[in-house]
């Protein structure tokens, strides 16, 4: 059996209900009928050696976050044969399509229906941009995402109890994020590349491998009224936990563990316009390695950074680290070479009424 050129149009309301639900008749009630439990009927058999879609088009929008996301696919093609209602019966599957957003994505694996959904097999995605998650960012970050690409392999499972896991590798590149309503980025870099990943949703943990960052870029400034660039970016939740709740006895706390993070050519603005003399410096050719990251250890990270500040300063920073409780356990060194004192002016004005004429500072 074969479809060609085929098209479907579907969206979900605001409320969560699927436009496809609607089409479904209901059954009239067979009242006064009487039927005989003890007699027996043999269940249908079904059986199709192939099934397959060749240029079929996808039309899908989410109607529950505002502004709607927008999911469209071209080129859709699907093959599955021995497709049987058997139990355990695996179906061997292959899908892909292209995003109408940009980027490719393809599916090679085997399903099993019944008794209970379960999916095994290779997903790869090509070229896809980050675009297209914009309106879902939205409702937790005032944040745009104006450029970036992502790319993956990974084996993909859904078990029969639900529960998914997934393994394999990412990149995310060409990243470019700004504020809603801005012009100049906030964060971004040229490339991130993850070799090995590891999640399985039902444990709750999460597994990287070294996180490899390719000309990573960060932008902060004090504006005037000592409010910086990164204030009220998040959205606060709707939702209000009571202060006594609790997460599930059953539950286990999300874990998680990066091998590793290395900065390659990294660079950093950073301005305050809260002085009187407005200050702006730029840190360039950042280099450096964060060790292990385990939320489940209390050992502390290592660091090591190095880069340029200005035109002939340097700033080195070494040290250890917990990251995820830097209060309890942070030993830290910063040094800076060969500074301009020049450049403190706007401080020195701010706090002392003088400005410097010349100088340089090691600290």
């Amino acid at each position: 059996m074969e479809l060609t050129d085929p098209g479907l149009t579907a969206w979900l309301s605001s409320d969560g209900e699927l436009s496809l639900l609607g089409l479904a008749t209901t059954q009239p009630e067979t009242a006064g009928v009487e039927t005989d439990e003890d007699s027996e009927s043999e269940d249908w058999q079904l059986r199709l050696d192939a099934f397959r879609i060749a240029g079929g088009k996808l039309d899908f929008t989410d109607n529950q976050v505002d502004p709607p996301a927008r999911l469209a696919v071209d080129a859709l093609s699907l093959e599955a044969s021995s497709i049987t209602n058997a139990e355990d019966a695996e179906i061997p599957i292959d899908l892909s399509g292209a995003l109408g957003a940009g980027g490719e994505f393809s599916f090679g694996g085997r399903v099993v229906a019944l008794p209970d959904l379960s999916v095994a097999g290779t997903v790869r995605l090509s070229g896809i941009s980050l675009s297209a998650a914009q309106p879902y960012v939205e409702q937790h970050a005032r944040i745009r995402l104006e450029e970036g690409v992502a790319a993956t392999t990974a084996d993909l499972a859904l078990r029969p109890d639900g529960s998914v896991t997934a393994a394999g590798n990412l990149e995310v590149n060409d990243l470019r994020v700004s504020a809603l309503g801005g012009d100049e980025p906030l964060v971004g870099w040229k490339s991130l590349n993850i070799d090995r990943f590891e999640a399985d949703l039902a444990a709750r943990t999460l597994g990287l491998s070294t996180v490899e960052f390719g000309q990573p870029y960060a932008r902060v400034v004090i504006n005037q009224d000592r409010t910086t660039n990164l204030d009220g970016l998040m959205v606060p939740s709707e939702a209000v936990e009571a202060p006594d709740a609790a997460a599930p006895a059953d539950e286990p706390p999300f874990s998680l563990v990066i091998g590793g993070t290395t900065v390659a050519d990294g660079a950093l603005d950073f301005s305050d316009l809260s002085l009187p003399l407005p200050f702006a410096t730029k840190v360039r050719g950042l280099e450096g390695f964060v060790t292990t990251v385990d939320t489940g250890s209390v050992a502390p990270a290592r660091i090591k950074l190095e880069g340029q500040v200005g035109d002939y300063g340097l700033a080195r920073i070494e040290g250890t680290m917990t990251p995820m409780d830097p209060i309890q356990n942070t030993d830290v060194s910063m040094e800076f070479r060969n500074l301009l004192m020049t450049d403190l002016s706007p401080y020195s004005a701010a706090f002392a009424g003088r400005e410097i004429a010349a100088g340089k500072l090691d600290l």
